[in-house]
């Protein structure tokens, strides 16, 4: 019965993923503005989560810890947010609620840390991952050939980057992860993971083919830091002599070239203040008047509907849009309370990491994991709003939930 419950568990687990991504967009009705969300159904599975652990669950586990106390003091913030957008732009409270719903995603760390609650569930679930990105891989492929399997504005590609097209590949949040856990996994015992490598090879091809550049940047420097801080700076040598070979057969055979894919594209749109860029500089100057305007607790962005009062389509875009730069839309949202926030949750994570000595081998590898993932989002937050989005929020509050299971289990062993 046992095995049955934990078997329930890993595919409820999915289940909410899988409702957090939006079903990876294989059907239509994923995400119809205005009228319903894949991600609201996730929401719910969170809920039908917490009810059955209170209620259901003979074994209680303490969730008060100190990701918990910060998950608690954000939804305080946004509250906030809440009432600030009916007090700026005569917005009802429910109105706010209901625009700042998916911030509620930050749930999923009670509910990672309820149904994982040793290293070996998490082991197990983040296989399961695994297996996930391998089958979307699979399904972008064929989506590419020409056969359109997700139900997407960009399911048949975004054009061209570094002479090759880009795919359409949904579950980006959940990719980076994948590829730095088994990584991660096959650093800590080479000899003997041969799946660990095929799921970062798909995972690593997966990041190459769909392009983002502020993930496969942040994603290539956190393997580099993975590789130097093991010291394997032989296979570190290996690895570039490999890429370049690779990187010169592609860009004989592609036309317009493939080498310094990472950045020569990037630094093309910075200098002539084109593509992606131009974008993302004219995001900066508004999120920072944005904050500049409303400086304590930010200009409540987050809860606005699309329309309010006398302001134009524009300017109200100019106060929700939040996919990108995830600094400069934090500071936009939540001002100078929020930069209180973030910090604190830095210190959160570094007094973690204080405890990994206390802790045998066998849970630093978790630890490990963890830590380089947070880097990772440190990195993409740059360019990638990390902290609002449901489907990445599941992946940092996943995290999160791997750090302090790790760390608890490997304490207790140690008493």
């Amino acid at each position: 019965m046992k095995k049955k419950g934990e078997k329930i568990a890993y595919l409820y687990l999915l289940l909410l993923v899988l409702f957090g991504n939006s079903l990876f967009y294989l059907t239509p009705y994923a995400h119809l503005p205005g009228v319903f969300k894949m991600a609201d159904i996730g929401l719910g599975l969170m809920v039908v989560g917490l009810i059955y652990y209170f209620l259901f669950l003979p074994k209680k586990r303490v969730l008060l810890n100190p990701f918990s106390l910060y998950i608690i003091a954000y939804f305080f913030i946004v509250l906030v947010q809440v009432i600030n957008a009916k007090n700026m732009y005569s917005q009802s409270i429910v109105d706010g609620l209901v625009v700042s719903r998916h911030q509620f995603y930050y749930l999923s760390y009670f509910i990672f840390i309820i149904y994982l609650d040793t290293v070996q569930k998490i082991e197990t679930f983040l296989r399961l991952l695994s297996i996930v990105v391998v089958i979307l891989f699979f399904l972008a492929l064929v989506n590419s050939s020409g056969i359109t399997l997700f139900y997407h504005k960009w399911a048949e590609g975004h054009g061209l980057r570094s002479g090759i097209t880009r795919w359409f590949i949904p579950g980006m949040s959940i990719i980076p992860l994948v590829c730095i856990w088994n990584f991660n996994n096959f650093l800590e015992n080479e000899k003997t993971l041969s799946g660990s490598v095929f799921y970062f090879l798909i995972s690593g091809v997966a990041l190459l083919f769909r392009q983002t550049r502020g993930i496969l940047i942040s994603v290539t420097l956190v393997l580099v830091i993975m590789l130097v801080m093991k010291r394997r700076i032989k296979m570190l040598i290996s690895s570039l002599v490999f890429v370049l070979l690779i990187a010169v057969i592609i860009s004989i055979s592609v036309p317009g070239g493939f080498v310094s894919l990472l950045f020569e594209s990037a630094y093309d749109d910075i200098s002539s203040k084109q593509g992606t860029w131009n974008a993302r500089v004219s995001q900066i100057e508004n999120d920072i008047n944005v904050f500049m305007d409303n400086p304590a607790f930010g200009g409540a962005g987050l809860a606005i509907r699309s329309a309010v009062g006398d302001q134009n389509k524009s300017e109200v875009f100019g106060l929700t849009y939040g996919s990108d730069l995830g600094y400069t839309s934090w500071l936009k949202y939540y001002g100078i309370v929020g930069i209180f926030l973030f910090v604190s949750l830095l210190f959160v994570f570094k007094r973690y990491m204080r405890y990994q000595r206390y802790v045998g081998s066998t849970y630093k590898k978790y630890i490990r994991f963890a830590k380089y993932h947070f880097i990772a989002i440190l990195l993409m937050l740059v360019t990638i709003n990390y902290l609002n989005n449901n489907d990445r929020v599941l992946m940092l509050c996943l995290t999160f939930a791997v750090l302090h299971v790790s760390i608890k289990q490997g304490l207790k062993k140690n008493v």
